[in-house]
């Protein structure tokens, strides 16, 4: 839906007004009907924002821009994973269920309000032309560019421009994207990528809490806080997206398995209490979170190249509005499905 109509905040708040109704739901319920039916709009919902949010971050950025962007985007979904928990659990001890619910609630609201406020760049690309008109017309002796001349024109991605002249004619021929998506051997690969990722980081997190609990004894919340280093790394995410940019998205993520694979096995040798297993157990778990960075940065970023290349080779083969969204959702649902299947293998 959200590559089919201008303006993809629409499909932002859409998304949204369902998050908050699931979550009333959860909130609400005295029955376990009530409850999974809850839950099942707060996945749709989640599913809907996410791949909307991410396509139109691309819309917004210039080709260039994209790994350092998607740099950033890792550093929020690393420390809200980890920190969720974290928060939720405080809150519940402190507040009670209605106290933690009431937070979510509030954080959709925010959420709504910031939604309500963006500016999407095609709009703001419109309102500055037409002030360039405006300005043009009260001062036609002026021919050059001014302040007033949109910057963000010049930020437009070859595959933009290709979908604008072919706009033109009507030669081209709209195809059924998710088709000539899953065609692409590029995006396969890298649907696979945050399959196997997934299935590794769920299937990581649902045992090492269990692993700690029996070597080392340590409670919840002390089992909670193990998971930051995973989270730190994450906020050089931005540098590996510049590293992306200038060597490319392929070997940062080659590298950032074989870290990771090593780091797992060096793992399992943590099996007693003591200072210096703990140490280098925090240690171990500050690597893979580099390696899950060096792993997600690229992988967001070569989706886009990947659809980048599929409308240069065809221009407007996607219509006025590209596929962005639609191949966010295919990455959504191969990450989703790896968070299913990863905590059932790992116990």
């Amino acid at each position: 839906m959200a590559d089919h109509v201008r303006n993809r905040r629409t499909s932002l708040l859409l998304g949204l007004a369902v998050f908050i109704g699931g979550t009333a739901m959860v909130w609400a319920a005295r029955h376990i009907t009530v409850m999974c039916i809850g839950r099942l709009l707060q996945g749709l919902a989640s599913a809907a924002v996410w791949s909307v949010g991410l396509a139109l971050l691309v819309d917004t950025v210039g080709k260039s821009e994209v790994p350092v962007a998607m740099g950033y985007i890792n550093i929020g979904f690393s420390c809200g994973t980890v920190a969720g928990p974290i928060v939720g659990g405080v809150t519940y001890s402190i507040g009670g269920f209605n106290t933690t619910m009431g937070l979510a609630v509030g954080l959709l609201g925010l959420d709504v309000a910031l939604r309500l406020l963006l500016i999407e760049k095609k709009d703001l690309l419109a309102t500055t032309e037409a002030l360039v008109t405006q300005a043009d017309d009260t001062d036609s002796t002026d021919s050059g560019p001014d302040a007033t001349t949109p910057l963000l024109r010049e930020q437009r991605t070859s595959a933009t421009e290709a979908r604008e002249e072919a706009a033109v004619g009507d030669e081209v021929t709209t195809e059924f994207a998710f088709e000539t998506l899953v065609k692409s051997r590029r995006l396969l690969v890298n649907l696979t990528c945050a399959l196997i990722q997934a299935v590794t980081m769920s299937a990581f997190e649902a045992t090492l809490p269990i692993h700690l609990q029996e070597t080392s004894g340590f409670n919840t919340l002390i089992t909670a806080l193990v998971f930051i280093p995973l989270m730190v790394p994450a906020f050089f995410s931005p540098i590996i997206g510049l590293l992306c940019e200038r060597i490319g998205n392929r070997p940062i993520a080659a590298t950032g398995y074989i870290i990771c694979g090593v780091m797992l096995v060096l793992l399992r040798f943590h099996d007693r209490h003591d200072t210096l297993h703990e140490v280098a157990g925090a240690v171990d778990l500050s690597f893979i979170g580099v390696a899950m960075c060096m792993i997600m940065t690229p992988v967001l970023s070569d989706i886009f190249d990947s659809v980048e290349e599929l409308e240069e080779e065809t221009p407007g083969r996607f219509g006025p509005y590209g596929a962005f969204a639609q191949a966010y959702g295919l990455f959504e649902f191969s990450y989703s499905a790896g968070v299913l299947i990863g905590p059932l293998l790992g116990k």
